[in-house]
């Protein structure tokens, strides 16, 4: 992991695990692929923790 990899994840700015993302009936949700917590696509190309998203 690189340094600027967790600095974009400590502004909010994740990549999923592209491999694991699940539908959840809402929306697309699965693991950050640099900080491994949980987040959800608000929309295309845009992933946050799944806790801000409503």
């Amino acid at each position: 992991m690189s340094v600027l990899s967790i600095t974009k994840c400590l502004t909010g700015q994740h990549k999923p695990v592209r491999r694991d993302v699940v539908w959840d009936g809402e929306r697309f949700a699965g693991e950050c692929r640099n900080c491994g917590k949980s987040i959800k696509r608000v929309s295309t190309g845009q992933w946050r923790k799944s806790v801000n998203v409503r």
